[in-house]
Order: structure tokens, then C-alpha cells, then sequence
């Protein structure tokens, strides 16, 4: 399976297999299939799920998965991956999330290869190409495509600016869900003064072999 190769000289960026493209337009992509409700429900036991995933699970997927826990606390269950998993997660993410008052636990970077991706109801990609260049042909939730800037190596305004937009993003995706009240909205940025770079050694992150299902991850919150 090839997912295209990835640029980090270009920023993290994606790019695509050759006769492909990467839209830069925002826009939702749904997989045919049988009705939401009826694939939700044979995915968890109890709870829809959603996986999210880009580059490196280190910024966007892992803001995306604690923002969704966060907002959906109780009713769904998310979980994040990478194409090329660094095994950490930034600490200027960490920041954001506890200055915001939400949750980091179980928060780590982790490779696609060790999430069962059939189980997931919802996969939303922020890789920079759809999720159907990743996802067995025959995968039957349903596909999201964002496309988010990748924060990595810019101020950490741009973090900010980013962790924003992925949970408006995440809000809009629970209302879809009927999870969330449809006057949700976002918890805002309450953190340190001023724009800045932060890049710092980042430490690795706990790693486990045990492949990620949506019936682990709703343990594990």
C-alpha cells in the first residue's frame, strides 16, 4: 500500500503519489455506505468512534483526539495515529491542552500500523491526502478529509491558530454526530503572552506493542 512520500524538508507535508493531488480546498469527503447509525453501532459496543490521523502524531491528530474526549466525554470514543509516527507528542500541545483545562492523559504518538482501522467508525484525515489513500478498499465508516496546516516549527501563535481550528473543527464533526449541543463552542486560548518558537528536545513518549482498537481506547479514557 502506498500512501506518497513525505516531504519534512517542506514541512511535514504530504506529497502525493505521482498522477495525484492534494486539494487545498476544506471540504468533507463521505464514503458511500450503509446508514451512520447501524455503522456506529457495529463498530463499539456502546459508542461511536473516531480515529484521527496525520503526519506524525504529534500535533494535529493528537489536539483533534484530546479536543473530541474532551467535547464528547462519555458518548464517543477517540483515538489518534500517524503515517510516519514520531513516538512523541509536542509539548507546546501539552500546553495548550492544560492551559485550556483538557485533559492529556493517555495522549501518545503512535503509527497507523497499530490501530485496527476497520474498527473505527469515523477516520479523519489531516495527513494532507484523503483517508482512502490509507484504508483498506473495503473499509466501511466513514472518511473526513481537513486540511489543516501542520504547526511544526512555526511560532506558537500558529500552534494556537491551529489547536483553534481543529477543535471548531471537532465541535462541528459532534454536532454532525448528534453528541454535542448544537450551541457548543470552542474553549479558547488562555495561555502565555505573546507570539514565540518553541522547540524544544522533545522526551519520547510511553510506547506499547498492543494494538489500539476502539474498545481499548474506551478503556483507556
Amino acid at each position: 500500500m502506498t500512501f506518497g512520500s513525505v516531504d519534512f524538508d517542506a514541512g511535514s507535508r504530504i506529497v502525493p503519489p505521482e498522477g495525484g493531488n492534494v486539494s487545498p480546498r476544506r471540504e468533507t469527503v463521505v464514503r458511500s455506505g450503509p446508514p451512520v447509525h447501524a455503522r456506529l453501532a457495529s463498530v463499539s459496543d456502546s459508542l461511536p468512534s473516531i480515529l484521527f490521523v496525520c503526519i506524525g502524531n504529534m500535533c494535529r491528530s493528537p489536539l483533534a483526539e484530546a479536543f473530541a474526549r474532551h467535547h464528547g466525554a462519555g458518548k464517543i470514543v477517540a483515538q489518534s495515529a500517524g503515517l510516519s509516527a514520531t513516538g512523541q507528542t509536542h509539548p507546546v500541545v501539552h500546553e495548550i491542552l492544560s492551559e485550556r483545562g483538557i485533559s492529556v492523559k493517555g495522549l501518545r504518538s503512535k503509527g497507523i500500523q497499530s490501530v485496527d482501522l476497520a474498527g473505527y467508525g469515523w477516520v479523519v484525515s489531516m495527513a494532507g491526502i484523503r483517508a482512502e489513500a490509507f484504508l483498506p478498499e473495503d473499509f466501511p465508516g466513514k472518511t473526513i478529509f481537513w486540511p489543516i496546516e501542520d504547526p511544526i516549527g512555526r511560532p506558537r501563535a500558529f500552534f494556537e491558530d491551529v489547536a483553534d481550528d481543529i477543535e471548531a473543527h471537532v465541535i462541528g464533526l459532534l454536532k454532525e454526530m448528534g453528541v454535542v449541543s448544537p450551541t457548543a463552542g470552542v474553549t479558547g486560548w488562555a495561555g502565555m503572552d505573546g507570539p514565540g518558537t518553541h522547540e524544544p528536545d522533545f522526551p519520547a513518549d510511553e510506547t506499547s506493542e498492543e494494538t489500539v482498537s476502539p474498545a481499548t481506547a474506551e478503556k483507556d479514557e
